[in-house]
Parts: structure tokens; C-alpha cells; sequence
């Protein structure tokens, strides 16, 4: 993996869903490397101390990996741009990952593909 994981959708039983989800998120390289994608898995919070997560423990849920259009290459120093839209009106939900690429020292994001 080349960033840590963080949530791209979210649904609070204590709140409201939202149907429609808009969430960016960045990561920061740390080395070279080449980005394709984005692993995805899910982790479920049932209250404060109860949660299982399928990045630290074994479940029955699979790992999903979101290929980009492209491989790019990332250099440390890199930053990595990733806006995720999840639709929850359908089911399953439907997901649209786009991905920029703001290289180090650069003043400009390059995109790196929709998918």
C-alpha cells in the first residue's frame, strides 16, 4: 500500500444517510512507486470498542481493487488526490473514483484517470 487506509463512504445508524456521498481525500508518497489503483475492503465501527475491519483482521469480506485508466509512476514527495462519489440509491452502490497526481514542488494536479 503506498498511504494509509482512510473511509471513502460512511452510514451513522444514529443520523440520516446520505443517499449521495462526495468525500476527497489525499495521501502523501513516502517512496517511489507505481500508483494503478485503489484497494478498497470494509470497516464496520457497531460502537467504540466493537469493530471489525477488514484491513487488520481476517473476514469473509474481499478486497477490491479500483484499477485506473493508467499506471503512473509516484515519486516521494508526491501527493495523491482521490475523489470518491458513492451513489447509495442503487444497490449495489454505485462508485466513481477520480484520481490527480500533484507532483513534488509542482503547482499544478495532473489528472490520472475516472473510473
Amino acid at each position: 500500500l503506498l498511504g494509509e487506509p482512510l473511509a471513502v463512504e460512511a452510514v451513522d445508524a444514529g443520523a440520516p444517510v446520505l443517499l449521495e456521498q462526495d468525500t476527497c481525500l489525499q495521501w502523501a508518497m513516502s517512496a517511489s512507486s507505481t500508483l494503478t489503483g485503489f484497494a478498497c475492503a470494509p470497516s464496520v465501527r457497531l460502537d467504540e470498542s466493537m469493530v471489525l475491519n477488514a484491513w487488520e483482521e481476517q473476514t469473509h469480506w474481499r478486497h477490491v481493487l479500483v484499477h485506473m485508466p493508467r499506471a503512473v509512476p509516484v515519486e516521494s514527495g508526491d501527493r495523491v488526490w482521490l475523489r470518491v462519489r458513492a451513489d447509495l440509491r442503487h444497490f449495489p452502490v454505485v462508485h466513481t473514483f477520480e484520481a490527480s497526481l500533484l507532483r513534488r514542488g509542482g503547482q499544478q494536479w495532473e489528472p490520472v484517470g475516472v473510473t
